[in-house]
């Protein structure tokens, strides 16, 4: 065709249209409306665990290092190409859901702003002193003995008194503590009194086996050699007649008087009369067995059971 100038008239050359991006085939994470907008801020990198995997730190990089506030998850995997699309999407929804990104539209996501720091909990105060019960049986201990040694203005009023700060559990726990102890010494004196009625009774009784032949004194009042003596399984005949034979003048006119339970002469006289009464039966048993059959022990039959 020509126009009216007579020149061919050129074909007008096509009007390109404008490229329509194509989304890439992907899984949303979520079907859930965008979030409303916040005011643009400083980007700044969120605080990460450092058990963080390589994947996710790059992704985060990524928003950090792009000069727009938002990318796409197409963009996202581009620009990671080394890595699989499903792990680029698995790393973006789990920093989606640590809050470390922040959706605004489906399949568009920007760097969360950073979380202010949680306040520092309060350190627990140190337990006093008095909820310590050592210390409070330390001092019913001291005041237990003197009075006086209670500190009023640390421990509070005395026990007993208005206003005592003592607990009462403790109070218990030590007045039983108490009774015990009072009972053990109670018992430990008791045998003390019965030990010294036993060895006034001994004394009296080793006293008059002397016929009146001793001399009083501090040798006399140890009955240590005596319960010895009992102890090895000596009987107190035996000690009485070994005594006799030491002292007593009927026997021998010229016995000195014993002054101490230890005498060479009392000791000897009791071991003789212990051999002689003890051994000497034994012996003489034995000897005038010797040679003789031992005695046969006869068992008797079981009875029959009668048959039925």
């Amino acid at each position: 065709m020509t126009d009216i100038t007579g020149e061919p008239i050129q074909p007008a050359p096509d009007i390109a249209a404008p490229p329509q991006e194509t989304a890439a085939p992907e899984a949303e994470l979520d079907a859930a409306p965008p979030e409303a907008e916040e005011p643009a801020a400083e980007r700044v990198l969120p605080e990460i665990e450092p058990a963080i995997g390589e994947t996710r730190r790059r992704i985060l990089d990524e928003f950090l290092d792009s000069d727009r506030a938002e990318l796409s998850m197409s963009e996202i995997k581009a620009l990671l190409p080394d890595v699989l699309p499903g792990t680029v999407e698995a790393g973006v929804r789990r920093e989606w859901q640590q809050g470390r990104l922040k959706r605004t539209k489906p399949g568009v996501y920007k760097l969360a702003p950073s979380r202010p720091p949680e306040p520092s909990k309060p350190s627990a105060p140190p337990p006093s002193l008095l909820d310590d019960e050592a210390t409070w049986i330390e001092a019913l201990e001291r005041w237990a003995l003197d009075r006086a040694s209670w500190d009023v203005e640390k421990l509070g009023p005395r026990p007993g008194a208005p206003g005592c700060r003592l607990p009462m559990l403790i109070e218990a726990r030590f007045v039983d503590r108490l009774r015990k102890r009072n009972e053990r010494a109670e018992a430990r004196a008791e045998a003390v009194r019965q030990r010294a009625a036993a060895d006034r009774e001994l004394r009296d009784r080793l006293l008059a086996g002397c016929f009146g032949n001793h001399m009083d004194g501090p040798g006399l009042q140890d009955l240590a050699p005596v319960r010895a003596m009992l102890a090895d399984g000596v009987p107190l005949a035996h000690v009485l007649i070994g005594l006799k034979r030491t002292v007593d003048r009927r026997i021998d006119p010229r016995a000195a008087p014993i002054a101490s339970w230890r005498d060479e002469r009392f000791l000897r006289a009791v071991a003789r009369c212990a051999l002689l009464e003890g051994l000497m039966p034994r012996l003489i048993e034995s000897w005038s067995r010797a040679g003789m059959p031992a005695p046969q022990v006869t068992t008797a039959a079981p009875a029959a059971t009668p048959a039925r």
